[in-house]
């Protein structure tokens, strides 16, 4: 993705909350995010009409790449002929939709002398292979990316993605996977990466870990997934990696020159067993979407045997609402929750940063072992054009985290809790895989000094 950030100190304002306010902030962002998803779980569609299609015959026009056994694994229509109904139609164009491989959709009929009817979908395919361009300018980060991916290489909504990455010091990744590379069914995933970043370490109230040092980590990656889909879009997968990292410590020059003290550098070879499970109930349309999405995942890190490590584990949650409103409006809101093992470490489970959690508060800002946040923002088009539009939007966006070996009384610990706010920009493309382009700014409403400029492909979330 391309991605430009910016944070700089420009304010002078201080706003110091006291624990009672943060908490009634944070209890009405979650009863609002109650209540948006309460009303679309107990939604109900009506069908539209009951008109009837004697069908003869089911074609899909505009294919060019996509195969067209690959569309007819999730199409009620194709294959079949008889009485339809309008609605049925009218699902299996939404579906088409759905699979994020068309720029436009649509149908017609052709009716013979016998009254008999060929229904023809009519597609018009994105353009799947865009490079991967990242800059990142963060107070004293800078961070460059450059690759490419493609998608539907296979023209089965296959993805393959090369990526090379520049964080003081070098990175690379590579990554196959398609929940539906076998069939309707069963699908899978292949990741080879390694990850090399010099890691900020932070102390924290309450927090028995006390490096101020920053680490030199490197990881080495590689792993596979197995997808079970029994309806699309709702997917569980299994899997697992091997992972072997080093964690070398810099010292500084004076530690340095101090015989009695030394770093800390440590190998540890590690195995990853992961399940997790997606539903996708979110309905496209150009630059609109609408529904919900719901995800989770567990994962256990068991070291080797030779090493003399504990066993690591993560829970992670997410809910996801989207409602259209008044045709030119979009409500967007995301909840996460997550949990993992609560001892002493140099990098807990979880952080804050512009791209995980809260647009405008700075890069990787805190870590934690215990997370809430809470993303919302209101898109509005004022420019539509047959391919592009253009929109703008308005964020909060609110995140505490549970402090390395804290307890729950810590969660609203003044450096660990951000809730920032600010306005945006999307351009939308529609003949373009993931074609939105997103600019937004914002500020942190508890320490004005942290703001940034956040760039990106594809929505925030």
């Amino acid at each position: 993705m391309f991605m430009v950030n910016i944070c700089a100190d420009f304010f002078d304002i201080e706003f110091k909350p006291s624990i009672k306010v943060l908490k009634q902030h944070f209890f009405i962002l979650f009863l609002i995010f109650s209540w948006f998803y309460s009303t679309t779980i107990l939604a109900q569609n009506t069908a539209e009409s009951d008109t009837l299609y004697n069908v003869s015959e089911v074609v899909i026009e505009g294919l060019k790449k996509t195969k067209d056994k690959h569309c007819a694994k999730f199409l009620n229509c194709f294959g079949k002929t008889g009485n339809f109904h309008k609605q049925m139609i009218k699902d299996d164009i939404q579906t088409l939709w759905n699979m994020g491989l068309f720029s436009q959709v649509l149908y017609t009929t052709e009716q013979d002398e016998n009254g008999q009817v060929k229904l023809i979908f009519k597609v018009q395919e994105k353009f799947y292979y865009l490079p991967i361009i990242g800059l990142d300018l963060s107070q004293e980060n800078v961070k460059l990316t450059l690759g490419a991916f493609g998608y539907n290489i296979l023209g089965n909504g296959t993805l393959l993605s090369a990526t090379y990455q520049w964080y003081d010091r070098h990175s690379v990744d590579v990554r196959f996977a398609n929940p539906y590379l076998f069939n309707d069914k069963w699908g899978a995933e292949v990741q080879f990466a390694r990850w090399a970043t010099v890691e900020p370490t932070q102390v924290y109230q309450n927090s028995l870990y006390k490096r101020d040092n920053d680490f030199e980590v490197t990881k080495w990656n590689a792993g596979a997934l197995v997808y079970y889909s029994p309806k699309f879009r709702n997917t569980i997968y299994l899997g697992g990696n091997y992972l072997k990292e080093r964690y070398l410590e810099r010292l500084t020059l004076a530690e340095i020159e101090d015989e009695e003290i030394t770093g800390i550098d440590f190998n540890i070879p590690k195995f990853l067993l992961k399940a997790g499970w997606q539903l996708n109930k979110v309905n496209y349309f150009y630059q609109y979407v609408d529904g919900w999405y719901f995800f989770t995942e567990f994962a256990n890190v068991l070291p080797d045997e030779s090493v003399n490590q504990t066993y690591f584990w993560k829970w992670e949650n997410q809910v996801k609402y989207f409602k259209r409103i008044c045709e030119k409006h979009n409500l967007a809101l995301r909840g996460i929750v997550g949990l993992s093992t609560n001892e002493p470490m140099p990098f807990p489970a979880f952080v804050q940063d512009d791209y995980v959690n809260l647009r405008g508060v700075g890069d990787r800002v805190g870590r934690g072992t215990a997370e809430f946040s809470f993303n919302s923002e209101w898109r509005s088009t004022i420019f539509d054009w047959k391919n592009a539009a253009i929109m703008t939007n308005v964020y909060l966006d609110a995140s505490t985290l549970r402090p390395i070996d804290g307890n729950w009384r810590d969660l609203f610990q003044k450096n660990l809790t951000h809730i920032t706010t600010g306005v945006g920009l999307r351009l939308f493309v529609s003949k373009f895989y993931s074609g939105v382009f997103r600019i937004d700014y914002g500020f942190d409403i508890l320490n004005p000094k942290q703001h940034g400029l956040v760039m990106g492909l594809g929505h925030y979330f």
